[in-house]
């Protein structure tokens, strides 16, 4: 059972951090996180990546757009995540590639384009066997790589699952934080199951954690 009192901090943190980033423009949202990914595309890991698994933005997150259209012009496999299911694991995140036409898909119930049922998500092979980077979201980050996301976990899973894999398999994994500076807090209370990230991108710098 998670402690109750780190449950509640990661609580209050969560109300503090999207508090924070409802409050800001669009102006600002838009000019940041242009500088967020110019930032995360100098990252030699991206430059050596064959696969970028991104994240397609909701509405008061950090904008992907311009990282997600530079590594397919670039010839790089861009894939988002997809909520699956299945009777042994019960949801999981899986990543579905995108193509060109991806902003004429369907949008969810969060604004962000769908990508079709039919759509075949990356194995953990695929990615365990390939250079892989990731462009992490999360809604509180610091700078001994703690990051919190929205509650659910599936981060956290994937890239427990994602490490293995990329150890059975040979390839290589870099885990990247993409957020804006005012994400970063003093220490993100985090437990045993919880993922740490190797590099934080912001609007402001490269780090390698």
């Amino acid at each position: 059972m998670p402690n109750i009192d780190h449950k509640n901090a990661k609580n209050a943190l969560r109300k503090t951090l999207k508090a924070i980033l409802k409050a800001m423009d669009e102006e600002s949202r838009d000019s940041l996180s242009l500088r967020a990914v110019e930032n995360f595309m100098t990252l030699p890991e991206y430059k050596r990546a064959a696969i970028v698994l991104a994240f397609l933005s909701m509405k008061e997150e950090l904008r992907t757009k311009a990282l997600i259209d530079g590594a397919l012009t670039e010839g790089k496999v861009v894939a988002v995540p997809r909520i699956g299911f299945s009777r042994t694991e019960g949801d999981y995140l899986e990543f579905i590639p995108l193509t060109l036409d991806y902003e004429s898909w369907p949008l969810d119930r969060f604004g962000i384009p769908e990508p079709p049922e039919a759509a075949q998500g990356l194995s953990l092979e695929e990615m365990g066997s390939s250079r892989v980077v990731v462009a992490v979201p999360g809604l509180a980050f610091d700078l001994s790589g703690g990051r919190m996301g929205r509650g659910k976990g599936y981060y956290d899973r994937f890239l427990a699952k994602a490490r293995a894999a990329k150890a059975n398999y040979g390839g290589f994994l870099a885990v990247c934080g993409l957020c804006f500076e005012s994400q970063i807090v003093g220490r993100v209370p985090m437990g045993p199951w919880d993922q740490r990230i190797e590099f934080l991108a912001t609007e402001t710098a490269l780090r390698k954690l």
